[in-house]
């Protein structure tokens, strides 16, 4: 992949979460507006989600990112 900004090569990546105690995860991308739970923050219920997909420049930094 290159980079729309600077036409140099972009590096595979994802963005990381963290949850409660520390436990890291993939962001996801979530279907229409955040619904608060009552124990556990945001409630996803039947939207459509997907794991994000991040792509770094390696020459200028610019991020551009996926929903897979």
């Amino acid at each position: 992949m290159t980079c729309p900004k600077c036409q140099s090569p972009m590096q595979e990546g994802y963005q990381m979460a963290y949850k409660k105690h520390a436990a890291r995860e993939v962001s996801e991308w979530v279907e229409g507006e955040p619904e608060r739970s009552g124990w556990f923050g945001l409630s996803v219920g039947t939207h459509e989600h997907h794991e994000i997909q991040v792509f770094r420049c390696e020459a200028c930094g610019f991020l551009e990112s996926y929903a897979k």
